[in-house]
Formats: structure tokens, C-alpha cells, sequence
């Protein structure tokens, strides 16, 4: 009894006891510049001495009056275990969803604005492989210069079109080439990756059971 109520607690345990003591301004925000960079601070530092890899966001309000806060291992397979861990000891709150990795955005079309690279589920083009239950798939990116910042944002349409989990788990190997635009109708259009991951996945269950 006296080793448990002395035991130290955790350093998942420490940082929800944190966020709870914290999340009226997690939640609303704040007005003062201060509190907000104190507040942040804090939430940053306590989630990577978790783990150095781990990332989060938050949603805005949504119409019920609650809040996602997404924790992410930034696309590191070598996290995902951390993540899970964390997001499975959240406490149950009326007004905070806890969610593991970045979520699939559920639209056909989208763009993002990166600095002055502008680009989207449209100037993606793909062809795959599978040979021995590995999928691999290459990328043909319209104007793609190789650099990883251009796949940096890429990473990010994908996780948006599939989920950081999936984009880790159910593609084992990527190809990054620039898109010769007479090649076009040779390749599938990047939003039918979604429905090639859906049907393995759906294919992977039938062969488990």
C-alpha cells in the first residue's frame, strides 16, 4: 500500500496531470503573448521528454463544444508504440478528444502553401508495386526538384489523404520522381491511393481470419 502511494509517477501520468491542470488555456487560448509562449513552452518540453520525436496539434473548437489534441511521432515508425502508450492512459474529459497520429482528411481535393511552394492532391500522380505483400509506390510530383522540403510537404498530403499511421504502415517503400506530363494517363491519380490502401487492408483481415 505505502510503495504505491509513494510510487513516482510516470512520465506519461506527469504530463496528463499537466495538460489537465492547464487546459482552460489550452483549450480557449489566451490574449496575453506571455502565457501563451509559457503555456507552449511547457506542453513541448513535457511531451518530448516523452519522446524527442513526438508532435502534436490541436483542432479548432468544433460544433459540440470540444477539442482534438493530436499526438503524432512526426511520421517515425520508431514512435508509434510512444504514442499509443500516451494517448492510452488520456483521462476521459467532456471537452478534449484524444487522438493517436495525424488523421485522414475525408475531402478529394487539397492544397497547401508551404513558403512559396504551392501544391496539392492534384499535381500527384503514382504507380505500384507489389511483390511479396510489399507495396511500393512511386510518386510523380508536377514540378518536383527533389529537395526534401518538397517531400517534406508531400508527407504532409499524405497524411492528410490516408493518415500518418497508414502512410507508415502500409507503404513500405517511395519513389519521388518529377512528373513528364505526357506520361500522365500511364499513372493513377494520387486520391486512388486511398482506395489501394483501403482494399489491402480490407484483403489483409480476410487473410488473418
Amino acid at each position: 500500500m505505502f510503495k504505491k502511494l509513494f510510487q513516482k509517477k510516470s512520465k506519461e501520468e506527469q504530463f496528463w496531470d499537466w495538460f489537465l491542470e492547464n487546459e482552460a488555456e489550452l483549450f480557449y487560448g489566451t490574449d496575453s503573448e506571455i502565457d501563451r509562449e509559457r503555456i507552449f513552452d511547457g506542453l513541448t518540453e513535457r511531451i518530448k521528454a516523452i519522446d524527442s520525436n513526438l508532435a502534436y496539434a490541436f483542432s479548432p473548437v468544433l460544433k459540440n463544444d470540444t477539442k482534438e489534441f493530436i499526438v503524432s511521432a512526426d511520421g517515425l515508425k520508431e514512435s508509434f508504440e510512444q504514442v499509443e502508450n500516451l494517448i492510452s492512459k488520456a483521462p476521459e474529459h467532456d471537452h478534449w478528444i484524444f487522438l493517436a497520429f495525424r488523421q485522414p482528411n475525408q475531402g478529394d481535393d487539397l492544397s497547401i502553401k508551404m513558403g512559396e511552394l504551392e501544391i496539392g492532391y492534384k499535381d500527384i500522380f503514382f504507380r505500384f508495386l507489389v511483390e511479396v505483400d510489399q507495396l511500393s509506390i512511386e510518386l510523380n510530383i508536377r514540378n518536383y526538384d527533389g529537395s526534401g522540403f518538397q517531400q517534406n510537404a508531400v508527407y504532409i498530403l499524405l497524411d492528410s489523404l490516408l493518415g500518418e499511421y497508414d502512410t507508415v504502415m502500409e507503404i513500405d517503400f517511395i519513389d519521388w520522381e518529377a512528373l513528364d506530363e505526357s506520361e500522365v494517363d500511364n499513372f493513377y491519380p494520387f486520391i486512388e491511393l486511398r482506395g489501394l490502401i483501403s482494399n489491402r487492408k480490407e484483403q489483409k483481415a480476410v487473410n488473418n481470419k
